[in-house]
Protein backbone atom coordinates (compact mmCIF):
# COMPACT_ATOMS: atom_id res chain seq x y z
CA UNK A 1 0.00 0.00 0.00
CA UNK A 2 2.87 2.71 0.71
CA UNK A 3 4.45 1.77 -2.46
CA UNK A 4 1.72 2.24 -4.50
CA UNK A 5 0.25 5.84 -3.50
CA UNK A 6 1.17 8.67 -5.09
CA UNK A 7 3.28 11.63 -4.04
CA UNK A 8 1.34 14.35 -2.41
CA UNK A 9 3.35 17.04 -4.79
CA UNK A 10 2.14 14.72 -8.12
CA UNK A 11 -1.48 14.05 -7.12
CA UNK A 12 -3.86 16.42 -9.53
CA UNK A 13 -4.71 19.73 -8.20
CA UNK A 14 -8.31 19.77 -8.28
CA UNK A 15 -10.35 16.38 -8.29
CA UNK A 16 -14.23 15.46 -8.64
CA UNK A 17 -16.45 12.77 -6.24
CA UNK A 18 -19.79 12.07 -8.29
CA UNK A 19 -22.02 11.33 -5.18
CA UNK A 20 -25.21 9.27 -6.76
CA UNK A 21 -27.76 7.39 -5.54
CA UNK A 22 -25.67 3.97 -5.47
CA UNK A 23 -22.67 5.60 -3.32
CA UNK A 24 -21.38 3.60 -0.37
CA UNK A 25 -19.78 6.38 1.26
CA UNK A 26 -21.49 8.23 4.21
CA UNK A 27 -21.84 12.25 4.50
CA UNK A 28 -19.05 13.09 7.08
CA UNK A 29 -18.71 15.70 10.47
CA UNK A 30 -17.03 17.95 8.54
CA UNK A 31 -19.17 18.68 5.62
CA UNK A 32 -16.88 15.97 3.58
CA UNK A 33 -17.30 12.45 2.59
CA UNK A 34 -16.07 9.10 4.22
CA UNK A 35 -16.02 5.48 3.01
CA UNK A 36 -18.35 2.87 4.22
CA UNK A 37 -15.19 1.09 5.76
CA UNK A 38 -13.40 3.76 7.64
CA UNK A 39 -10.93 1.66 9.39
CA UNK A 40 -9.26 -0.68 7.04
CA UNK A 41 -5.58 -0.75 6.28
CA UNK A 42 -2.63 -2.61 4.64
CA UNK A 43 0.35 -0.42 6.04
CA UNK A 44 2.43 -3.19 5.86
CA UNK A 45 3.79 -6.20 2.61
CA UNK A 46 2.68 -9.06 4.05
CA UNK A 47 -1.08 -7.11 3.56
CA UNK A 48 -0.63 -6.69 0.10
CA UNK A 49 -2.66 -9.46 -1.08
CA UNK A 50 -5.59 -8.13 1.08
CA UNK A 51 -5.00 -4.61 -0.37
CA UNK A 52 -5.41 -5.93 -4.36
CA UNK A 53 -8.70 -7.30 -3.42
CA UNK A 54 -10.43 -4.44 -1.32
CA UNK A 55 -8.79 -2.41 -4.72
CA UNK A 56 -11.03 -5.54 -6.79
CA UNK A 57 -13.65 -5.40 -4.40
CA UNK A 58 -14.22 -1.46 -4.60
CA UNK A 59 -13.64 -1.57 -8.96
CA UNK A 60 -16.32 -4.51 -9.05
CA UNK A 61 -19.69 -2.73 -8.94
CA UNK A 62 -21.48 -6.10 -8.01
CA UNK A 63 -19.09 -6.24 -4.97
CA UNK A 64 -21.14 -5.13 -1.96
CA UNK A 65 -17.95 -5.14 0.28
CA UNK A 66 -17.37 -2.23 2.43
CA UNK A 67 -14.86 -0.53 0.76
CA UNK A 68 -12.33 2.08 2.53
CA UNK A 69 -11.92 4.08 -0.63
CA UNK A 70 -13.90 7.00 -2.42
CA UNK A 71 -13.59 6.98 -6.36
CA UNK A 72 -12.62 9.84 -7.74
CA UNK A 73 -11.71 11.78 -11.01
CA UNK A 74 -9.47 14.29 -12.11
CA UNK A 75 -11.19 14.64 -15.17
CA UNK A 76 -14.06 17.60 -15.00
CA UNK A 77 -16.13 16.16 -18.13
CA UNK A 78 -15.33 12.64 -17.31
CA UNK A 79 -17.09 13.21 -13.68
CA UNK A 80 -20.04 15.18 -15.37
CA UNK A 81 -20.51 12.43 -18.25
CA UNK A 82 -20.46 10.22 -15.59
CA UNK A 83 -22.78 11.84 -12.99
CA UNK A 84 -25.31 11.96 -15.86
CA UNK A 85 -24.97 8.20 -16.20
CA UNK A 86 -25.58 7.54 -12.95
CA UNK A 87 -28.50 9.92 -12.95
CA UNK A 88 -30.08 8.06 -15.65
CA UNK A 89 -29.23 4.68 -14.11
CA UNK A 90 -30.75 5.46 -10.86
CA UNK A 91 -33.93 7.83 -11.58
CA UNK A 92 -32.36 10.64 -8.69
CA UNK A 93 -29.90 13.54 -9.76
CA UNK A 94 -26.38 13.14 -8.85
CA UNK A 95 -23.80 15.64 -7.64
CA UNK A 96 -20.15 16.31 -8.93
CA UNK A 97 -17.99 17.93 -5.81
CA UNK A 98 -14.71 19.98 -6.98
CA UNK A 99 -12.30 19.14 -4.68
CA UNK A 100 -8.96 20.90 -3.89
CA UNK A 101 -5.94 17.84 -3.62
CA UNK A 102 -3.99 19.98 -1.47
CA UNK A 103 -6.85 19.96 1.30
CA UNK A 104 -6.60 16.25 1.53
CA UNK A 105 -5.59 15.45 4.79
CA UNK A 106 -4.63 12.05 3.93
CA UNK A 107 -1.44 10.61 2.02
CA UNK A 108 -3.26 7.96 0.68
CA UNK A 109 -3.97 8.47 -2.84
CA UNK A 110 -3.82 5.69 -5.59
CA UNK A 111 -4.22 6.15 -8.81
CA UNK A 112 -6.22 3.55 -10.47
CA UNK A 113 -4.78 2.86 -13.94
CA UNK A 114 -1.04 2.49 -11.93
CA UNK A 115 -2.40 0.05 -9.58
CA UNK A 116 -4.06 -1.76 -12.31
CA UNK A 117 -0.91 -2.76 -13.61
CA UNK A 118 1.49 -2.97 -10.67
CA UNK A 119 -0.88 -5.30 -8.68
CA UNK A 120 -1.89 -7.00 -11.96
CA UNK A 121 -5.55 -6.49 -10.62
CA UNK A 122 -8.47 -8.96 -12.43
CA UNK A 123 -10.80 -6.14 -12.92
CA UNK A 124 -12.91 -5.68 -16.20
CA UNK A 125 -11.00 -2.72 -18.13
CA UNK A 126 -14.74 -0.69 -18.63
CA UNK A 127 -14.38 -1.10 -14.48
CA UNK A 128 -12.14 1.70 -14.32
CA UNK A 129 -11.05 4.94 -16.13
CA UNK A 130 -7.89 6.77 -17.36
CA UNK A 131 -8.39 9.64 -14.72
CA UNK A 132 -9.67 7.75 -11.57
CA UNK A 133 -8.12 8.02 -8.25
CA UNK A 134 -8.94 6.18 -5.02
CA UNK A 135 -8.54 8.50 -1.27
CA UNK A 136 -7.99 6.39 1.20
CA UNK A 137 -10.96 6.51 4.05
CA UNK A 138 -12.16 10.21 3.56
CA UNK A 139 -12.43 13.37 1.54
CA UNK A 140 -12.69 16.27 4.37
CA UNK A 141 -15.23 19.07 4.04
CA UNK A 142 -12.52 21.92 3.65
CA UNK A 143 -10.95 20.30 0.97
CA UNK A 144 -14.57 20.62 -0.65
CA UNK A 145 -14.31 23.74 -3.01
CA UNK A 146 -17.61 23.76 -4.78
CA UNK A 147 -20.32 21.36 -6.25
CA UNK A 148 -23.02 20.80 -9.48
CA UNK A 149 -26.07 19.39 -9.30
CA UNK A 150 -26.74 17.04 -12.58
CA UNK A 151 -29.60 19.53 -13.60
CA UNK A 152 -26.41 22.10 -13.51
CA UNK A 153 -24.88 19.97 -16.02
CA UNK A 154 -27.92 19.30 -18.45
CA UNK A 155 -27.98 23.43 -18.77
CA UNK A 156 -25.98 23.97 -21.89
CA UNK A 157 -26.06 27.45 -21.34
CA UNK A 158 -24.74 26.80 -17.82
CA UNK A 159 -21.87 24.43 -18.86
CA UNK A 160 -20.46 26.72 -21.16
CA UNK A 161 -17.73 28.55 -19.52
CA UNK A 162 -19.34 28.40 -16.03
CA UNK A 163 -17.21 26.77 -13.37
CA UNK A 164 -18.55 24.46 -10.19
CA UNK A 165 -21.01 26.56 -8.60
CA UNK A 166 -19.64 27.00 -5.11
CA UNK A 167 -21.06 25.09 -2.41
CA UNK A 168 -20.49 27.63 0.50
CA UNK A 169 -18.93 30.84 0.21
CA UNK A 170 -16.91 30.11 3.26
CA UNK A 171 -14.79 27.31 1.37
CA UNK A 172 -13.56 29.96 -1.39
CA UNK A 173 -10.54 28.71 -3.25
Amino acid sequence: MNDCRVPKGHVPPRLYYVRHARSQAYDDFSGGFRARDYGRFYPYSDTQAEFSKSVENHLDWSSREPSPYLSVMSDRNHADNFALVMQSRTGYVAEVYEINARRLNTSYIFNVPYLMEELRLSVRPDAMNASEYLVLHRIPGQAVVGCRTTKDIEDVSSLKNQDIIECNIEFGI
